[in-house]
């Protein structure tokens, strides 16, 4: 076991308490380091103006990327499910394939979508009538500019999803939906009373993990972001501003890497809080197979 323990200490251990050190530092590049203990920490808490919008930001993402993945899911599933659904692998193929391309490809594709100029988007909506003319939708009122961001994230993961709960749908007792059928039960009815409750464990799995993942955003609205003029950069209020655009902003462009070290271990500090709240919810939720 020494290869492994050895690997984890130089790649994981070791960063994880050198980063938590420099965290405690006034590190910048290019100036000398001094230990300032838990200053940082004070600061990111109280009188950041940047740190508590972006935490905002990425909370409002979450909450309405993640429930609206889950519940596509596991429809998307539950409808690719059936082998003698024609199209199947092709649509389980052109779901999936999202979520295997690259972050910069995709961050480019919804650039050119909602582009004010060429974006189809834009165009659509002008045709419907529910804009006037074409947006800008970097600059649009926040709402607009989450909503793009959330559609891109859900376009994204939601094959992941998908190829999770039809993996799951197959431990499933094909019994079960027999008996359900021969008591007159329809398609909602065994989906809500069967599949649904059957699918518990992969559900949790899934909204913690993806918690985790979504709270640790960072390509997306940076990649959205990369089109704001420099005006609108330097503006309080930036809608797609995460906590990890926020991290990058101080440690990568300003070299505040002290700073930007206590960023990284405040999130560290709402995911902890934000995962054990969601384990303590579950469990207090009684299975209805117990």
């Amino acid at each position: 076991m020494a290869p492994f323990f050895i690997i984890f200490g130089v790649f994981f251990l070791f960063p994880t308490l050198y980063s938590f050190y420099v965290s405690l530092t006034d590190n910048k590049i290019g100036r000398e380091v001094n230990f300032i203990g838990l200053q940082n920490y004070i600061r990111l808490f109280t009188t950041d103006q940047h740190f508590w919008p972006s935490v905002k930001n990425t909370f409002i993402i979450v909450i309405f990327t993640l429930p609206t993945v889950i519940v596509l899911g596991i429809l998307l599933a539950n409808f690719l499910f059936n082998e003698k659904r024609r199209g199947r692998v092709f649509f389980q193929t052109a779901n999936y394939l999202p979520n295997i391309t690259s972050p910069i490809a995709i961050g480019i594709i919804f650039s050119l979508m909602f582009d004010q100029k060429v974006g189809i988007v834009n165009k659509i909506l002008v045709k419907l009538g529910i804009f006037e003319q074409a947006i800008n939708w970097l600059t649009a009122p926040s709402y607009l500019q989450r909503t793009m961001l959330v559609l891109m994230c859900i376009w994204q993961s939601l094959g992941y999803y998908m190829l999770m709960y039809l993996s799951a749908m197959t431990a499933i007792p094909q019994d079960l939906y027999e008996a359900a059928k021969v008591d007159g039960a329809n398609k909602l009815q065994i989906l809500l009373r069967i599949t649904v409750p059957m699918l518990k464990n992969t559900t949790q799995f899934l909204i913690i993990n993806s918690m985790i993942g979504l709270l640790q955003m960072f390509d997306q609205p940076y990649l959205l972001m990369r089109g704001l003029s420099g005006s609108a950069i330097n503006t309080i209020e930036k809608p797609l501003e995460t906590v990890m655009v926020s991290f990058y902003e101080y440690s990568m462009k300003t070299g505040r890497l002290g700073y930007g070290a206590t960023v990284t271990y405040g999130l560290f500090i709402i995911i902890l809080l934000c995962v054990s709240i969601t384990r303590w919810v579950i469990s207090k939720k009684e299975d209805p197979y117990d």
